[in-house]
């Protein structure tokens, strides 16, 4: 069968109706650029650099390190034989830079001199050039710009060759000068040095992390810090900066579109590349595999099933529509671009509206393509060896880069020329009302498929120009209505973007030179193209019924004609593209259909099937110590396998601390380093002594000192692994252990003169000597015990004596065993290399704030800022060397401490609280887990001992025993056994005896739920009814894909819709049914639901305030808020903390920030468990710094603070004294003048005879101003305010707040104080002689409350008999008694007939309605 396929592919090729070259040259673009590009690419696959490229199984680093070969490779190529390709970049230079930059720069890119990329995308921007946060602000003084990325969203993010490669950059930033931003522009900068490849001062650049594909080039990010440039390297073809800042911006904006658009032209012709290599790749495997037999006895090709062909086949056609558009595009492009040069814009606009959608509309389609040609290679085109899934993975992102393709196609609906709000410029609208067939043969006919399209596309402009024309007409203004119609917009653009490829294809062929069978098969495939497309897309042609089902018959039977007469020529369509083996890097796409034989020999040379073992072998080393062989390179060591990690296992660590001499320097009043170690070493026990939870207490340690006089080691014998003690087997942590860190660790030799003479004498191994026995130590004491991991600490300034030839060794015996390593003292990740070795450390994540020889010198200072010794040096490289090899960490002396600060708890084991369906309705039930998410964290419970016992000389363990009676209250106190209790409830002044038959029988009987009531607004749920205990988290049941499904569309609706689901959950059978919300959280790694307790009516309190707006005194103004907003803004958490780099960093994240008082509990605890004798210890330093602001938001805020104290008149308010001569005059003074001036109305003061009376108090003496009524005291404020002197303010208040607190009330709640207000109106009407405006009122009340809402309260005014005021009451009235008291009458019968209607229908209500939802939540019910 192997042989029969290289068999089938000859015939394939036999014969063909049509010469194979002249298709090619039609593809390439003419025989001219075909011998180019045959040229060129003999040139580069002759080379045994590009020969050797099988990448399948390379790492990351090795597919860049290759691409960097080939590049260098294609330098020298191009620089050798003098050829001619176009550069990205150039396009940049050439349509941005003026004569004299292009001039300087454009050599230098051509001559690899400098190697350059594109900055625009940033990490929170991206499409949206005008919101770009990276600035370039002018210099006047200095004649420079100063680039900045201000935020971390300024980031820029993406750009190719950045992290590693390029040297320059274009940097797209927004132009500032003298505080007025001027929009974005383009900047040169130089990235790295040309002398040693380092960052520039100021730059900050590294990788931005694994991609999809396209991992052979190194997408990087880059942060810029006062970087500064000079004036002319700002691109300044069309707009200008003048070196006295003067700004002269472009005649058009829109030239600076060319370059991206001239791009997206190139980039038709390359995904038409894309498309042809996966066609390739499918066909030709098609062609030769084999499968099921159609009729007894033949098994056929799969290319001959038709099936195969609907996938394949119009695959080949859109390659070459697309190649066909490109060649067009870039024709267009140079005519657009000759019009430039002229300043001529005419087809600026239509080029990249047009461009715009053809790069989004292509990239789909050859997306799509990739993946369908994938999967017709059945089971083998999930292989690497397929070599369509890498070119997949590599061309995935073309929808994204130079423009998202949603933002493209709007881009292109907007554009006059190609939109839909200018039709008539590209399409026009039929003038058939059907489609002109009737026949197959009329299906083969150009202008008829074109007519089909240009009908679509038309319609589909012209439904959306009547959308955006109705949405204005009510009341829309344009950028809305526009966001309304971006589905409309987006789905009018790729109608054009199709209809205008499908076009182009066919006038492409028509005007092509071709030979007339070239031409047939063309046409039958531009076709193929049209037809496969009316039948795929036949929901929007039969829309418009310009197409009916009859039409769509005929298509369909076609497109069947055109597969069998494309099936016989289809190897040699897609041999015309004449794509190489070397460049189609496919075993399934051989030309020579030699897959089978080629695929099992490319299957036995991965790396698995080099050995037959299923343990890795080990990698060559040198040939160790004889005494290191003996102990750590013994075959049952180097062949043990790393036990499994099991879950929440306990852990076994090894502390090896170095005590030499080097550790004990320290400058007068510093700790030394080993001081500081030791009290890392006591916070890591600490942590773990106090951890809580299942596994407390069950990890283990050891410590081992290194450095000291004495040798005690299981390895220690004739002089080796001498200096090493193991001071401590491994065991669980305790009091002793701590106490032994506290006490007994001390230098290896503290009699100074001695240092030396002492450190002399130390072996050369000691570190590394160190790590053997602890690794030793490990081995022994967890076999055969159940460890999940397995940890050395070292604890060391590498001042000791060291050696690295037994690096290799170490790191083997390391990851056999299974052991993770940190080193804690030296700067081991930001060391640099000698200055001597100018080699790169593979480091390129970097930031040079200063010159490079001051940046070296600063890493080479060790804890105290003293030199590090060549010694140092050496030593960091060779731990430095270990870390990368077994994957492990370091910190300095500095970052442990405050990491270790604390007495972390360990992490609590996941343990479902709810297992069950969360049901919508009766018929979904989607299966869920349930976890606590966040619960406030609960100190350790006292133990109650006897302090008796501690005294005593035999305490024992203390405990105490309680013990509970219970008695009479007689005066025996009569003892009652426990049996004989009974409960009571106090019912007035009777006990109500309550037996617990009676307390099982009131338990409410729930049954286990989560069940969904409904959904609403997640704005409707108010922050304060958010309560309970903690938060839980809801996820789909673990190995359920269709829960998983369902959950994962249930929280991606609620998320879109920003809807909440309110449920009611009973955790268990009985339990106490809780009403709860769901929210929605999307990770990158998971969908979860997190439910929060809402409250019942009981839970919610409801309290009355008093207004602060009464008073004008407690309004604020303008420039006060403003002062308060300044200094919200200072005291931002996002930047209050400066860590050990001196960069500002969030702070208090939840996540991060310890409970002070657990911290000091454990503190207190911990010192009281060592030093039973001494006094408590002050506070923790680091736990001080939880319970205030940082230094650095305090020295912030400060200066708004002294504003705000200037702006707010704040003054000391003494406590006056009481007179001792309180005489009338003085008390009644004010009050004088109070009362002449209480009423200017004449008529109201015909009518106060009591005046000076009633509007006199003490407390109106020192009253001020009402401005407002308030609800606290309104009769109070309403009296207040119509006595104002000076003013006449009763029209104002005569309403005050009756309405309000009638219609607010809960109930009668507030009732009472609303009748207050009426009556207190009423008299105030009766003095000031307004009888009119009460009676309307009244009569206005009468007519609101006793129809509808608030007839309780108007049953009140009738049983309080506040009637009309009569013309007894007030001259001022045209009411007479008789009718005042009918007023009343009127309305009782009547009243009380509907009260008790409304009665019985609200008790109806009540019995109906769900109590479990809150009035206030708008529920979107199922």
């Amino acid at each position: 069968m192997a042989d029969q396929a290289v068999v089938d592919l000859r015939l394939e090729r036999s014969n063909p109706p049509f010469v194979v070259n002249e298709l090619t040259h039609f593809y390439d673009g003419g025989p001219q650029a075909t011998q180019k590009r045959k040229s060129i690419s003999s040139l580069i696959l002759n080379n045994p650099v590009f020969k050797s490229l099988e990448r399948h199984y390379w790492t990351p680093e090795e597919t860049y390190t290759s691409s960097i070969q080939c590049l260098a490779e294609v330098a020298k190529i191009i620089k050798q034989h003098n050829v001619n390709i176009d550069n990205f970049m150039d396009y940049y230079w050439l349509d941005q830079g003026t004569p004299e930059q292009q001039s300087k720069w454009v050599p230098l890119t051509n001559n690899f001199k400098i190697l350059s990329t594109y900055c625009q995308t940033e990490l929170g921007h991206g499409t949206f050039v005008r919101g770009l946060e990276t600035t370039a602000t002018f210099d006047v003084k200095k004649k420079e710009f100063i680039l900045n990325t201000p935020t971390l969203t300024a980031t820029k993010w993406w750009p190719g060759a950045l992290a590693k490669t390029v040297t320059h950059a274009l940097v797209m930033a927004q132009l500032w000068i003298r505080d007025r931003c001027y929009g974005p522009h383009l900047f040169i900068l130089q990235v790295r040095s040309l002398d040693d490849h380092r960052p520039m001062p100021g730059i900050t650049v590294g990788d931005i992390g694994s991609k999809i594909g396209y991992n052979s080039i190194d997408n990087g990010f880059m942060r810029m810090n006062n970087v500064r440039i000079p004036l002319d390297q700002m691109l300044m073809k069309h707009s200008k900066v003048t070196e006295d800042g003067t700004y002269i911006p472009a005649k058009n904006p829109k030239l600076a579109y060319g370059a991206m658009t001239l791009y997206r032209s190139q980039m038709l012709i390359i995904t038409a590349g894309y498309l042809a290599r996966a066609s390739t790749i499918a066909v030709r495997y098609s062609a030769v595999r084999r499968q099921t037999e159609i009729k007894p006895g033949y098994e056929p090709k799969v290319l001959d099933y038709t099936t195969q062909q609907n996938k394949l086949f119009p695959h080949i056609a859109e390659t070459y529509a697309l190649v066909c558009v490109g060649h067009y595009m870039l024709d267009f492009s140079n005519r657009a671009s000759e019009l430039l040069k002229n300043k001529n814009l005419s087809l600026l606009a239509e080029f990249h509206g047009i461009s715009a959608g053809l790069k989004a509309y292509a990239t789909e389609m050859t997306v799509d393509g990739l993946e369908e040609c994938r999967r017709a290679c059945g089971g083998h085109g999930y292989s690497s060896a397929c070599g369509i899934g890498h070119i997949y993975n590599n061309w995935l992102a073309s929808c994204t880069y130079e423009g998202e393709n949603t933002v493209m196609y709007l881009q292109s609906a907007r554009n006059p020329k190609s939109a839909p709000l200018s039709v008539s410029a590209v399409l026009r609208k039929t003038t058939s009302k059907n489609w002109n067939v009737k026949n197959l043969q009329d299906l083969e006919q150009t202008n008829t498929l074109l007519e089909a399209y240009r009908t679509r596309a038309y319609n589909k402009l012209v439904i959306v120009e009547r959308y955006i024309r109705e949405l204005e007409a009510t009341g829309d203004d344009k950028h809305t209505a526009w966001n309304k119609s971006g589905i409309k917009l987006v789905d009018a653009a790729k109608a054009f973007s199709h209809y205008f490829i499908v076009n182009t294809f066919f006038d492409t062929i028509n005007k092509s030179s071709l030979s007339q069978s070239c031409r047939l098969q063309l046409h039958r495939l531009a076709v193929l193209l049209a037809l496969h497309g009316i039948d795929r897309l036949s929901g929007d042609f039969l829309q418009d019924e310009f197409i009916n089902f009859e039409h769509l018959k005929l298509v369909r039977v076609k497109i069947l004609d055109l597969y069998g007469e494309i099936r016989p020529v289809a190897v040699c369509l897609v041999d015309a593209f004449d794509i190489s083996d070397l460049t189609l890097l496919s075993i399934l796409g051989r030309y020579d259909g030699n897959i089978y034989n080629k695929l099992f020999e490319w299957a036995k040379e991965t790396p698995l099937n080099k050995t037959q073992s299923c343990r890795p072998s080990p990698r060559p080393q040198r040939a160790p110590r004889e005494r290191v062989s003996t102990c750590l390179l013994a075959d049952n060591i180097i062949s043990a396998q790393p036990l499994p990690e099991m879950a929440h296992a306990k852990e076994a660590i090894v502390i090896c601390l170095d005590v030499g001499p080097s550790m004990c320097y320290a400058p007068q009043g510093h700790a030394s380093k080993l001081e500081t170690s030791v009290n890392a070493v006591n916070m890591i026990v600490s942590r773990k002594v106090f951890s809580q939870g299942h596994l407390a207490n069950k990890d283990e340690f050891a410590l081992i000192l290194f450095g000291t006089q004495e040798s005690d080691n299981e390895l220690y014998e004739d002089g080796q692994y001498e200096n090493i003690s193991v001071v401590r087997p491994l065991g669980p942590p305790d009091l002793n252990f701590l106490r032994y860190i506290q006490t007994n660790i001390s230098p290896g030799d503290e009699d100074a003169d001695c240092i030396l003479i002492f450190f002399l004498t130390l072996s050369a191994y000691l570190v590394l000597d160190a790590l053997i026995v602890a690794m030793d130590l490990l081995k022994r004491s967890t076999s055969g015990k159940k460890f999940g991991d397995k940890r050395i600490i070292l604890f060391s300034d590498l001042g000791s004596p060291f050696a690295d030839d037994q690096v290799e060794a170490i790191t083997e015996g390391l990851k056999s065993l299974g052991i993770q390593l940190t080193v804690i003292g030296p700067d081991i990740d930001d060391d640099d290399d000698d200055e001597d070795n100018n080699e790169d450390d593979g480091q390129n994540f970097s930031n040079s704030d200063s010159a490079h020889a001051s940046t070296s010198r600063k890493k080479r200072l060790t804890f105290h800022g003293k030199e590090k010794t060549s010694q140092q040096i050496a030593g960091e490289s060779t731990l430095k060397k270990i870390l990368e090899l077994v994957d492990g960490d370091s910190h300095s002396l500095r970052s442990a401490l405050s990491t270790l600060s604390f007495f972390q708890k360990r992490s609590i084991k996941m343990t479902t609280v709810f297992r069950g369906p969360l049901e919508i309705g009766s018929k979904l039930k989607i299966n869920t887990y349930a976890y606590i998410k966040m619960r406030e964290a609960k100190p350790e419970s006292w133990k109650k001992l006897s302090a008796i016992s501690e005294a005593s000389n035999q305490p024992g363990d203390m405990k105490v025993k309680i013990e509970r009676s219970y008695h009479l209250n007689d005066e025996d106190e009569t003892e009652i056994e426990r049996e004989n209790l009974a409960k009571g409830y106090k019912y007035g002044k009777t006990i109500v005896p309550w037996l617990k038959i009676d307390e099982e029988s009131m338990k409410l009987k729930a049954a286990k739920c989560l069940s969904v009531l409904g959904f609403t607004k997640s704005e409707n749920v108010k922050r304060h009814w958010l309560m309970g205990d903690g938060v839980v988290v809801l996820v789909p049941s673990p190995n359920d894909e269709p829960a998983a499904v369902a959950f994962s569309a249930l929280v991606q609706a609620l998320y879109e819709t920003d809807k909440v689901a309110i449920v009611r959950y009973v955790y268990r059978n009985n339990s106490q049914p809780k009403l709860g919300i769901l929210f929605p959280q999307i990770k990158a790694t998971h969908r979860s639901l997190l439910f929060i307790q809402l409250p019942f009516m009981e839970d919610v309190r409801q309290y009355t305030f008093a207004s602060l707006s009464a008073n004008k005194k407690n309004v604020p103004t303008d420039d006060q808020m403003d002062l308060v907003d300044d200094l919200i803004t200072s005291m931002e958490l996002s930047h209050a903390y400066r860590d050990d780099d001196g960069e500002l960093i969030e702070a208090l994240k939840p996540k991060l920030t310890f409970n002070p008082v657990l911290q000091r509990s454990y503190q207190c605890i911990q010192h009281r468990a060592l030093n039973p004798d001494d006094p408590l210890p002050r506070l923790d330093p680091v736990i001080t710094r939880y319970l205030a602001p940082s230094q650095d938001v305090t020295a912030i805020c400060a200066p708004h603070f002294q504003k705000i104290k200037d702006s707010f008149s704040i003054s000391h308010i003494q406590k006056k004294k009481k007179r001792d001569d309180g005489t009338a005059a003085s008390v009644f003074k004010d009050n004088i003048d109070l009362a002449l001036d209480l009423d200017t109305s004449s008529k109201r003061a015909k009518n106060s005879n009591n005046d000076t009376e009633v509007g006199f108090s003490i407390s109106s003496l020192s009253r001020e101003t009402v401005a407002e009524i308030g609800t606290v005291q309104p009769v109070q404020d309403f009296k207040a305010m119509i006595n104002q002197k000076d003013e006449d303010r009763f029209e104002e208040g005569k309403n005050f707040r009756i309405w309000q607190l009638v219609m607010d009330s809960i109930g009668s709640q507030l009732f009472p104080k609303a009748m207050d207000c009426l009556k207190s109106l009423r008299e105030e009407c009766i003095r000031l002689g307004e009888p009119g405006v009460f009676n309307q009122f009244l009569q206005d009340m009468k007519d609101k409350l006793s129809d509808a809402f608030g007839r309780d309260f108007w049953l009140l005014v009738v049983e309080g008999d506040i009637t009309l005021i009569n013309v007894q009451e007030s001259s001022e009235s045209d009411i007479s008694v008789a009718d005042a008291k009918s007023f009343l009458r009127s309305s009782d019968a009547k009243t009380e007939d509907k009260a008790k209607e409304v009665v019985v229908e609200e008790d109806a209500d009540d019995l109906s309605s769900n109590n479990f939802v809150p009035s206030l939540l708008q529920l979107d019910m199922m």
